[in-house]
């Protein structure tokens, strides 16, 4: 790319993901279709659907944003690319790890809240014991996602957990959107 870039910002983060969410859903729902149709056996259907519904998430984010595009079809509709470091196309191994590095998170995010909530499950109901259980399972499930989550607040460059696991960079190009003079990449102008 050579021309200047700005970090995207969380709401233009927030709705190209919410849009891929969209398309995801609908993807996994046509899937659900085809195996309702071949009418298999229920948990054998139970499992495809769950394997199919992790294979579209696992690589449509990957394909896409290792694409000439540099984007999903939500980060196109926002104007979102995503590139290395040093601003060039990400090769699909790198979005692949993007992605695992994102279900990963999710992963220990529910980790952390199920062990919580089993560790409630253990104590008396109605004890000071359950809620003190309940609380410290929210407030780590909370810390973790603010966590790989909100670390972009804190980074000069807006980058989340993922992208700091894949050296990876969410920009908007400057002929897109006007940075503030913080913001601009200076190398590339």
């Amino acid at each position: 790319m050579g021309f200047s870039m700005c970090p995207a910002g969380f709401w233009r983060r927030f709705f190209a993901y919410f849009f891929d969410g969209i398309i995801i859903n609908i993807v996994s729902f046509v899937f659900v279709l085809l195996i309702n149709f071949l009418n298999l056996n229920t948990i054998i259907s139970e499992v495809f659907t769950v394997v199919a519904s992790l294979v579209i998430q696992l690589f449509y984010f990957p394909c896409l944003e290792s694409s000439s595009s540099q984007a999903t079809l939500g980060q196109r509709v926002l104007k979102i690319q995503v590139c290395s470091l040093s601003h060039q196309r990400i090769a699909f191994g790198q979005a692949f790890l993007r992605q695992a590095a994102g279900l990963f998170s999710v992963i220990v995010l529910g980790s952390v809240l199920l062990l919580g909530y089993g560790i409630c499950i253990l104590a008396n109901p109605g004890s000071v014991a359950l809620v003190m259980c309940q609380l410290l399972g929210i407030v780590g499930g909370i810390v973790w996602w603010a966590g790989t989550y909100y670390l972009r607040f804190f980074s000069s460059r807006t980058q989340s957990f993922i992208d700091y696991a894949s050296s990876t960079l969410m920009v908007v190009p400057a002929a897109v959107s006007v940075c503030d003079a913080g913001q601009l990449d200076e190398e590339h102008t």
